[in-house]
């Protein structure tokens, strides 16, 4: 044989295993678009009224059945035709529409049917329809994001048409479509939904906003997702989490009062499911937005929702003492720790709230040398790298179970006390270097400014004070006057006056420019972009600072109500209960409760204890009376607004979703559950939610408690006092001649 023949032959046989290639891969994709659903009988089913002029027929034949099944004829044609290593045949093969071109039409048939049609709204409503049918078909992957985007902006010019009555419709049509991708484009269906709220705002018809609404609350939630730290030193979790609640915050602004039921969602989504926010997220920013909407109606729930967000601070990153006493701490061991040297670089650069239980799990480890509840927390490689004793472990962890024997078993027992006593204990340490007692100082101090920063619970308001700034704010010597007062009902009217003043600022309507100085650079030992600086803005530093005194104001009630002496109720006592029950009731209003009832029974209160004719029934109906107004209270601002959404919670958002706290020993750690066994979680999770809230809101729990013990005693007092006797003794006053 010849070299040229030969060569002809190689190139012969090289044309034929091309051609068998691209034969199988034309009838592999052919077959496969077959397969699919027909894309014009699918939107023939799937839309109300189907009319396609000669234009958009041609259109829609570009990706028909038909049209793929000519293209399959004509494969067949030319490969029976034509020898399989003939380069003719080649040609031939490489003009048929392969796989990727023919996604494309699919783009190209999407730009061209509004075009094509003599009614807009029609047009929008066939071009929604056909972008819902791509997102249908999995082949079509490669354009689906863009899709979304397309349905995004279709559906805004859609919803709230005048000449189209069938928003609720589409809405559905969205949502359902919505949940078949909501793992694959998070984001992308979160930028949608927020489109599509925006246009259904815009229409201002109730019914619509509340059905968007409900299919808002019924896709779920992106939760943190939390799943421990990598070697690049940053925490793994759900990026499309901050969005969500970002998301809910502007379409709550829309109309905040319209919007109780996605704000109550929101509200046990982040109770139940947790929150996690960085301090590169700039999270105050979204506050500030959120707080200059309309929210007077709803301040309640706003201040439900505000306890629940660790974002509550000025300094992005760690600015100032934080940074000094988290460097010294590092430097004391030389950077030779690698534990403490990851925590500082974790509150330098990558800081959040989660770095507060990070902090307790460092010292819980110092005392129990148990180093597994710190995986979470750390990367796998320095994981492997702690020493569970030696010089680094040994003398902290004598400090710390020292602190134990003083009952400070917990590290938040430690914000319990005062950093000075805190020091004195350490310093009575023996056995132990001054450098040991040096560090266990510093983390003391290190843990406290963590608390301060993301926490609003525990805190030395007056230290507090020191690094905040006050400039639209009132007058913060009023605040450390009210804090320095002796008297328990002064100080607690001083500071509710201080706070009223608060609550003027945040729901005003005024809007004001946020004074903020915030810094880009690169950690080069880690290579993970950070920033610091600062944020201030009125309204938030308003809502934050009223975060924190209430907390102290609650304890101070606690105080009050423990202060007087219900063992036996007179006259002289049902005027004390008066003045209490008016500072319960200016703090309940502060928080956004209003309660005629509670108007009522105050009123009746003060006419008996100006009148000497009131009988013990009388008395009684009024506490009863009282009861029933704070129980009222918890029903119409915690229980009707937020029963609906708590309905099948774990069905809705799965256990893996719900943090621990919620979750008791009878539900297995894998599996689904039973009917019985979700339905005791649901409740559970419920009882627990509900307690949370009223515990943390102002003056509440403690009314309801005083008011009961007060209850207790009058009952105590008929059962051991004839009618006569308990007349006297009610309308007793020892001041009276």
């Amino acid at each position: 044989m010849s070299l040229e023949s030969h060569g002809s032959i190689q190139v012969s046989r090289l044309f034929e295993a091309v051609n068998l290639l691209l034969i199988r891969y034309y009838r592999t994709s052919f077959s496969y678009w077959l397969n699919q659903d027909d894309p014009v009988a699918w939107m023939q089913k799937h839309i109300d009224e189907w009319r396609l002029n000669l234009e958009l027929e041609q259109v829609f034949d570009q990706i028909s059945h038909a049209r793929v099944k000519k293209w399959r004829r004509q494969l067949d044609v030319r490969s029976a035709c034509l020898e399989p290593g003939d380069s003719e045949l080649t040609r031939d093969l490489l003009a048929f529409t392969g796989f990727r071109k023919f996604v494309g039409l699919y783009k190209t048939v999407s730009r061209q049917i509004f075009r094509h049609c003599s009614d807009d709204t029609y047009g929008r409503h066939l071009k929604l329809t056909f972008l819902f049918y791509i997102i249908h078909v999995s082949g079509l992957f490669m354009i689906h994001k863009d899709s979304l985007h397309e349905i995004n902006q279709t559906l805004t010019k859609l919803i709230g048409d005048d000449d189209f009555k069938k928003d609720i419709p589409i809405v559905n049509q969205t949502f359902s479509l919505f949940k078949e991708h909501k793992g694959r484009y998070p984001e992308t269906l979160l930028d949608c939904i927020y489109k599509i709220g925006e246009a259904v705002y815009k229409t201002g018809k109730v019914e619509l906003i509340n059905h968007f609404i409900d299919r808002v609350v019924n896709h779920g939630f992106q939760f943190p997702m939390i799943q421990g730290t990598g070697e690049d030193w940053q925490i793994r979790g759900n990026t499309a989490h901050v969005k969500n609640i970002r998301v809910f915050l502007s379409l709550i602004c829309q109309h905040p009062k319209k919007s109780k039921r996605l704000l109550s969602a929101l509200i046990i989504y982040l109770s139940i499911g947790g929150v996690f926010i960085k301090d590169t997220d700039l999270f105050p920013r979204d506050i500030t937005g959120f707080l200059n909407a309309d929210i007077e109606g709803v301040y309640n729930l706003v201040k439900q929702l505000a306890r629940l967000l660790p974002a509550f601070f000025n300094e992005i990153g760690a600015e100032g003492q934080l940074r000094d006493i988290s460097t010294e701490l590092d430097e004391s061991c030389h950077r030779r720790d690698r534990l403490i040297h990851f925590l500082r670089k974790q509150c330098h650069v990558e800081s959040s709230s989660r770095i507060v239980e990070f902090i307790q799990q460092v010292m819980i480890f110092w005392k129990t040398k148990d180093k597994a509840p710190l995986e979470p927390f750390v990367p796998p490689s320095i994981f492997e790298e702690i020493q569970t004793s030696g010089r680094y472990v040994d003398g902290p962890g004598h400090i710390m179970q020292y602190l134990e024997e003083k009952k400070l078993s917990h590290p938040k027992d430690f914000l319990m006390y005062r950093q000075e006593a805190l020091d004195r204990y350490v310093e009575e340490v023996s056995g132990v270097t001054d450098l040991d007692r040096h560090r266990v100082r510093l983390m003391l101090r290190f843990f406290r400014l963590l608390n301060e920063k993301y926490g609003v619970d525990h805190l030395e308001i007056k230290s507090y004070l020191t690094n905040f700034k006050t400039d639209d704010l009132p007058d913060p010597r009023r605040l450390a006057a009210a804090l320095d007062e002796n008297r328990l009902e002064i100080k607690i009217d001083r500071l509710l006056s201080y706070m009223a003043d608060l609550k003027h600022i945040v729901v005003s309507d005024q809007v004001y420019e946020p004074n903020e100085a915030i810094y880009h650079k690169r950690h080069f030992a880690v290579d993970i972009p950070s920033m610091y600086g600062s944020y201030n803005e009125p309204k938030f530093d308003a809502l934050g600072l009223t975060l924190r005194i209430e907390s102290i104001v609650n304890v101070l009630f606690e105080d009050l109500i423990n202060s007087i002496d219900l063992r036996l109720i007179t006259k002289p006592t049902f005027v004390r209960i008066f003045s209490l029950l008016t500072l319960f009731r200016k703090a309940l209003s502060l928080d956004g409760i209003v309660s005629n009832k509670l108007d009522v029974q105050m009123e009746f209160l003060k006419y008996s204890v100006n009148t000497t004719t009131c009988s013990f029934t009388q008395y009684l109906d009024i506490f009863k009376g009282f009861v029933r107004a704070v129980a009222d209270m918890i029903n119409d601002y915690f229980h009707n607004i937020h029963s609906a959404n708590l309905l099948q919670i774990e069905a809705r958002i799965g256990k893996d979703q719900i943090q621990k706290k919620y979750l008791p020993g009878f539900v297995p750690d894998q599996g689904q559950l039973d009917e019985k066994t979700a339905r005791k979680l649901d409740q559970r999770v419920a009882d627990i939610f509900f307690r949370d809230r009223i515990a943390t809101s102002l003056g509440l729990q403690q009314l309801d408690v005083f008011l009961n013990r007060i209850l207790h005693t009058l009952f105590r007092q008929s059962e051991r006092l004839s009618q006569d006797q308990l007349s006297v003794l009610l309308n007793y006053d020892p001041k009276t001649p």
